[in-house]
């Protein structure tokens, strides 16, 4: 059985749950979805202990009973988004194939909560879903015949690729319109203004930088580096 998300076993275990002002019984699940849905509609700077507590109907020092800080409760956060990713994910018998679509299903979903993402991408939850994020991907890698220390080399990059690009894409996604416009429309006008004495190689593939650079490159950079990984030395 799966342990609940924050304190320790020993911590929890004594723990008698309180009823909220609404009602129901306080769990460290509810605190996880009051959690999610206040940074879905106010971004990382609407969640707070007091914030939480108000949209939870308790005493904001409840929360501590089941997690150790605002923190943890973060941790707790972003290890759901991954497990969202990663639920119902059977491997491709390609290790290639295998790969891309799974690091394709976190980034599509941390794209699609980036509200989330933002304060999920660059960190280390150690929990659940990340350890079983992390033991696909080295599986899929060792089964293909990569050496333990071959596995963990392209994991790294794996994983530091597919979450960057998450972060950054998951950031335009939250921009004002304005200024993603802004943003995309240079591509188009103070690029294809340059001189072609100055830069000719911009001037060269202006019609094509305004073409690419508004749309995510991730799936293409994802490709040549699992084209970048060869393949496993006793194959």
């Amino acid at each position: 059985m799966q342990r609940e998300y924050g304190r320790s076993p020993r911590v929890t275990r004594g723990l008698r749950r309180r009823s909220t002002a609404g009602g129901y019984q306080l769990t460290a699940e509810r605190i996880i979805d009051a959690a999610t849905n206040l940074l879905e509609r106010r971004g990382p700077e609407g969640l707070s202990a007091r914030k939480l507590g108000m949209a939870l109907g308790a005493d904001p020092t409840a929360i501590y009973r089941y997690f150790t800080g605002m923190d943890d409760i973060v941790l707790a956060v972003a290890d759901r988004l991954l497990g969202r990713a990663i639920a119902g994910f059977v491997p491709d018998s390609d290790w290639r194939l295998a790969l891309r679509e799974l690091a394709c299903r976190v980034h599509r979903v941390y794209v699609a909560h980036p509200h989330v993402a933002q304060v999920a991408f660059c960190r280390v939850t150690r929990r659940p879903n990340e350890l079983a994020f992390v033991e696909t991907v080295l599986r899929i890698l060792r089964e293909a015949g990569f050496s333990t220390d071959e596995a963990v080399l392209r994991y790294r990059a794996l994983a530091d690729t597919m979450l960057s690009f998450a972060g950054q894409d998951a950031g335009a996604e939250v921009l004002p319109a304005e200024v993603l416009e802004g943003d995309d429309s240079a591509w188009r006008a103070a690029y294809s203004e340059v001189s072609s004495d100055t830069h000719p190689y911009i001037k060269e593939a202006r019609g094509l930088l305004a073409e690419q650079m508004p749309i995510s490159s991730f799936v293409t950079a994802l490709d040549f580096l699992l084209a970048g990984f060869g393949n496993p030395r006793n194959n």
